[in-house]
């Protein structure tokens, strides 16, 4: 158990200094204002709640749930509690919007960029069906 907490560590530390990983997706024929409605009623709806919005971009803030998680983030910040937070970037197109999403881990004042393949195929694999199912 204490070698699988090292690498846990270990990769959370190496991942607060790489780039999270962005997937996109364009959805055609809608409104920045259309698309950012939905993802808001979404993230609500699970306990999210809005971190920051601009005109193209919608931030989510949810804390994390389980002793483990909290744990590993408190090994490099003086704060025990960790948050997961989704950001939403919005392009407006001639033919729709472009979203670029990024999903990250931070406690206090650390930032813990998450960016590994398996990720960022489950975070396409949600956009898509996001897609899919509201447009």
């Amino acid at each position: 158990m204490k070698k699988f907490l090292g690498i846990i560590f270990l990769v959370l530390l190496v991942s607060g200094n790489a780039n999270a990983k962005t997937v996109k997706a364009l959805i055609e024929n809608v409104s920045i204002d259309d698309v950012k409605s939905k993802l808001i009623d979404i993230h609500l709806n699970q306990d999210y709640e809005i971190g920051e919005e601009t005109s193209n971009k919608i931030t989510f803030i949810k804390k994390r749930k389980g002793m483990l998680k909290n744990l590993l983030t408190a090994f490099v910040s003086d704060d025990v509690t960790s948050y997961d937070r989704d950001i939403f970037n919005l392009s407006k197109r001639d033919n729709g919007v472009v979203v670029y999403y990024k999903t990250e881990v931070f406690s206090g004042d650390e930032v813990f960029k998450l960016d590994s393949d398996e990720l960022a195929d489950n975070m396409q694999k949600w956009l898509d069906g996001f897609v899919k199912k509201n447009f």
